[in-house]
């Protein structure tokens, strides 16, 4: 199978696509035609995929995401669960039109020590994410496991809006996740809501 992975840190899904006895392309920063691929993986891609080549590869194109969807679909997942207080964990999903809303295929919920760093929570989903790829991957590039539905609106997040909030941690993502969590209390008890979430 000729396996097109859109990643910029590829290194860990590669090594287990191709040892599965799959050939790998890696593509890093901008799209390609995908025509001559079987299945597509992104992790970690900033670009949107065009809506043609989702529609074409159906089954055959998953996203490996750093979050516990439904929540925090989107940007920058590791930050919002902290800020809004929801789920944290990793996902693998089929990818559809819309963002990080597509069937799952296998998550993993994390109880994640909140004496940690930004960066040292990313650190763990990462290597999570890669975890349940490696026991994944087999059967979805075989399609079967059987896809199911998000349940619930969830939330989404976009670049834009950690980028609004970003000068209130100078630490930037050495920044204990604490005080994020303490900056997204505030922010919820001052407008009633998860603040810069959509959903609930």
């Amino acid at each position: 199978m000729k396996v097109l992975l859109l990643s910029p840190y590829p290194e860990k899904i590669s090594s287990i696509i191709e040892k599965a006895g799959d050939e790998v392309t890696i593509l890093r920063t901008q799209w390609v035609s995908a025509k001559d691929y079987d299945f597509i993986v992104s992790y970690g891609w900033p670009f949107i995929i065009p809506p043609k080549t989702v529609r074409h590869f159906g089954p055959r194109i998953i996203n490996i995401h750093i979050g516990y969807l439904p929540w925090n679909r989107g940007a920058d997942p590791n930050f919002w669960s902290w800020h809004d207080d929801t789920p944290k964990g990793v996902t693998i999903h089929q990818m559809d039109e819309g963002i990080d809303t597509g069937p799952i295929l296998s998550q993993v919920r994390l109880p994640l020590d909140p004496r940690m760093t930004l960066k040292m929570s990313y650190g763990v989903l990462r290597a999570a994410a890669e975890s349940l790829f490696i026991g994944a991957w087999s059967s979805i590039r075989n399609q079967t496991v059987p896809p199911y539905p998000q349940a619930g609106l969830g939330t989404s997040h976009k670049k834009k809006d950690r980028e609004a909030i970003w000068h209130h941690f100078p630490l930037g993502w050495d920044t204990p996740v604490k005080d994020v969590e303490e900056f997204g209390r505030r922010s919820r008890d001052e407008h009633g809501k998860r603040a810069g979430s959509s959903g609930a």
